[in-house]
C-alpha cells in the first residue's frame, strides 16, 4: 500500500505530472487554433488538397516498402501525418545511428561455410530457415551452442542469479521495463558486488519507466553504485513520434558466454511476487555464437530460433 502511494505521488507531484500537463497544453493549443482558423476552412481545405497531390506523388515515387505507402494515401489526414512524421528530427537520428551500428556489427555477424553446409546436409528444411535469419535479419547460425528454456520467470530467475554471481569480465542488461522490487532488488545487489569487484556492468532500460516505475534520476543513482547506466528514450513534454520509439528487448549478457533473453522484464509480476500475469524465457548460454563484448547498448534482436527439444544443430559440433 505504502509503495502505491509512493507511486501515486510521484505521478502527481514529479516529472511525470509535468509532462503530462504540457502534452495536454499543447494539444489544446493544437485545437485551439483549428478553432480559430475555422473560418477560413474554405481555402484552408483547398490548399489542403493541392498539398496532398503533392505529397501523393513524392510518396507513389518514394523508394520504400509499398505497404508503407498505402497508409498514408488517406486524403488530407494522411497527408498531415506523414508531414508530422517526416520533419521529425529525434526520429531520423535513432535510424541514423542504428545504420551505424548495423554496419559496425557486420563484420561480428559473417556465417561460418563450414557450418551451412554440414546444416543443409543434416536438415534441409532448418538449413532454408536459418538462410532466411541470415537473409532477412542479418543473423548468422551457429553450432555448439545449447538452450535451455524456461517455461515462467519463477523458474529463470534464481538460475540467472546464479549466472551473475560468476561473472568475471561483464555483465550487459538491457530490458524494457525495470521496477524496483523483490526481483530487481536481488539482481542490484549482485550488480553492485561484482561493479565493486571490477566487473564491467552496464544497464539500459526504456524511458517509459520514468513516468511511474523509476525516478527520473535512476541512472545517476545506479552509476554512483559504480554501475553504467543509461535511461533508452526518455519521455519528453513535446508531442513527436520520438516518444513511440520504445527499447522492448530483455537480454541480459554475461562475459560473452551466456545470454538471458525471451518475455521475461524486472519487475515481480514476472516471478509471480505479484500477481498480474506470466511470462517465458528462453536461454542461450554457450557456444561460438556468444554475445559481443560490444554490449546491451548495442546488441541487436536474438536471431537465434531456440526450442526445448532436440535441435540438430547441436549435432554439428564446434
Amino acid at each position: 500500500m505504502a509503495k502505491k502511494m509512493r507511486s501515486l505521488l510521484r505521478l502527481l507531484f514529479g516529472r511525470t505530472a509535468f509532462v503530462m500537463l504540457s502534452l495536454l497544453i499543447q494539444v489544446g493549443f493544437f485545437f485551439s487554433c483549428i478553432r480559430w482558423l475555422s473560418g477560413y476552412m474554405v481555402y484552408i481545405y483547398g490548399g489542403m488538397i493541392l498539398l496532398t497531390a503533392l505529397v501523393m506523388v513524392h510518396i507513389l515515387n518514394e523508394k520504400a516498402d509499398p505497404s508503407f505507402k498505402i497508409a498514408w494515401l488517406v486524403p488530407v489526414f494522411g497527408t498531415l501525418l506523414y508531414l508530422f512524421v517526416q520533419i521529425q528530427v529525434g526520429t531520423k537520428i535513432i535510424a541514423a545511428r542504428l545504420k551505424i551500428t548495423e554496419k559496425e556489427t557486420a563484420p561480428y555477424l559473417e556465417q561460418e561455410e563450414s557450418v551451412r553446409r554440414a546444416l543443409k546436409e543434416q536438415d534441409k528444411g532448418m538449413a532454408g530457415l536459418a538462410h532466411y535469419l541470415k537473409d532477412t535479419a542479418g543473423f548468422p547460425v551457429y553450432a555448439g551452442g545449447s538452450a535451455q528454456f524456461f517455461p515462467l520467470g519463477d523458474d529463470m530467475y534464481p538460475v540467472m542469479k546464479e549466472e551473475l554471481s560468476k561473472a568475471e569480465s561483464f555483465i550487459f542488461m538491457e530490458y524494457f521495463i525495470v521496477e524496483q522490487g523483490g526481483m530487481w532488488d536481488g539482481l542490484l545487489e549482485i550488480l553492485e558486488k561484482k561493479a565493486a569487484e571490477g566487473v564491467e556492468v552496464r544497464v539500459m532500460y526504456d524511458g517509459m519507466c520514468s513516468i511511474m516505475l523509476l525516478p527520473h534520476s535512476y541512472p545517476r543513482q545506479l552509476e554512483k553504485k559504480g554501475i553504467r547506466c543509461k535511461m533508452f528514450s526518455p519521455i519528453k513534454p513535446t508531442l513527436s513520434t520520438h516518444q513511440n520509439n520504445r527499447d522492448h528487448r530483455k537480454i541480459c549478457v554475461i562475459d560473452g558466454h551466456t545470454a538471458f533473453t525471451g518475455g521475461v522484464n524486472l519487475a515481480d509480476e514476472y516471478i509471480n511476487r505479484r500477481e498480474r500475469f506470466h511470462a517465458a524465457l528462453r536461454r542461450q548460454p554457450s557456444g561460438p555464437g556468444k554475445c559481443g563484448r560490444d554490449g546491451v547498448h548495442r546488441y541487436p534482436e536474438p536471431g537465434t530460433t531456440l526450442r526445448p527439444h532436440h535441435d540438430p544443430l547441436s549435432d554439428l559440433g564446434q
